[in-house]
């Protein structure tokens, strides 16, 4: 699995480590693990629960902590 670092400055909401994201290649699915404080939400505002895989599909979106730090998970 790559690892990809992403920075957000000006919100000190964002956690240093946020959240982990993995791609599956046998299962064609991308995983996404929160480990923040203050949440990382599935599109549809559900926050994931910290620690447990969330499994998403190339096009899902989710975001940290607020609606406007919104990402994008896509397989080119």
């Amino acid at each position: 699995m790559r690892k990809v670092d992403l920075y957000v400055d000006d919100y000190p909401e964002i956690s240093r480590c946020h959240c982990l994201i993995g791609y599956d290649r046998n299962k064609n699915e991308f995983i996404v693990i929160d480990k923040s404080t203050n949440g990382t939400f599935c599109a549809n505002s559900i926050r994931l629960q910290r620690d447990a895989q969330y499994h998403a599909r190339s096009g899902d979106s989710f975001y940290l902590y607020e609606k406007g730090l919104s990402l994008s998970v896509r397989l080119m």
